[in-house]
């Protein structure tokens, strides 16, 4: 019959697979500048409407 696992090797297991997770999400993500659209101005009012005046 086999001895059952320690508390403290369960534990450290969970942590380095948590760890190891966290890496792989983080180091495969695209970098911030692609993830941000770029700003595009544009005039609030468009040059070609008429204007009512009052």
């Amino acid at each position: 019959m086999q001895d059952p696992i320690k508390d403290s090797t369960v534990l450290l297991s969970l942590l380095a697979t948590l760890i190891v997770v966290f890496l792989l999400i983080f180091s495969l993500r695209p970098p911030q500048e692609k993830l941000q659209p770029s700003l595009q101005w544009r005039d609030s009012t468009p040059e070609n409407v008429n204007r009512l005046e009052i």
